[in-house]
């Protein structure tokens, strides 16, 4: 075990593991994460002591979830506290806290480990995000907050809840990063069938989707994929407001 990154110890039966180093960075984020794998020994749920951490970029942010999926094959958890204000921001612009439990103090990470329902939580959460490399951090996107993808030339724009993220990558790349939860309606954009508020029937076998985000957007189905989306809707038991979506112009 690398005693100079991490330490570990055993609380209440409790495997915690503690990362001494102050910053977090790209190069020394893998170390780290063999490191408190290491340190973790035959345990399947650990507590992760973050509180001698000062700094940690997006790569970093990214080896929590790798821990948590190398936890997740054990059937376990991982619990992270002691988190420091700006890695706790970082955390809420990325959406790793969505997806990461993190509690206040060791006393309440222990106590979530020994739930019963502990295990499994964060499974769940990682395998409805979306994860991504950016220019300069990785993207970790629930894909709950997701409404629709659109094409921009040879980006993409994920539109969210909130906000918008571009990543350098065709839509046709981050389509298939998705489950069947989206579906695609024409060329240019992709559509999380959960936000579908209606769809409706305009002219020469064209539809429109209306979303129920922000702005209600309103996006072209091409004739091609209106099929497949009213099948998955009609599944969903989706509702369509404004009028049936029939041919009936």
């Amino acid at each position: 075990m690398n005693s100079h990154l991490v330490t570990s110890d055993t609380v209440s039966g409790v495997r915690v593991v503690r990362v001494l180093a102050r910053g977090v960075n790209l190069f020394e984020s893998r170390n780290i994460q063999n490191a408190v794998l290491a340190a973790s020994g035959e345990a399947r749920s650990i507590v992760l002591d973050l509180s001698a951490v000062e700094s940690m970029d997006s790569s970093a942010l990214v080896m929590l979830l790798k821990i948590a999926e190398f936890f997740q094959n054990r059937a376990g958890e991982v619990v992270v506290f002691g988190v420091r204000r700006p890695i706790r921001e970082a955390m809420a612009v990325t959406y790793v806290d969505h997806l990461i439990e993190i509690v206040a103090s060791e006393a309440d990470a222990i106590e979530r480990v020994q739930e019963p329902d502990a295990a499994g939580t964060v499974v769940k959460r990682l395998h409805n995000a979306l994860i991504f490399r950016g220019e300069t951090r990785y993207n970790v996107i629930p894909l709950e907050e997701i409404s629709h993808l659109a094409a921009s030339g040879r980006t993409t724009i994920i539109h969210c809840r909130e906000k918008t993220v571009t990543a350098k990558r065709l839509l046709k790349d981050m389509e298939a990063r998705l489950p069947d939860t989206f579906l695609r309606v024409h060329k240019g954009f992709v559509v999380n069938t959960r936000f579908v508020r209606g769809l409706q029937y305009i002219m020469g076998g064209m539809y429109q989707v209306t979303l129920c985000d922000a702005g209600s957007t309103e996006l072209p189905v091409g004739r091609v994929y209106a099929p497949a989306l009213k099948a998955v809707l009609a599944r969903l038991g989706k509702e369509f407001r404004g009028g049936d979506a029939s041919e009936n112009s």
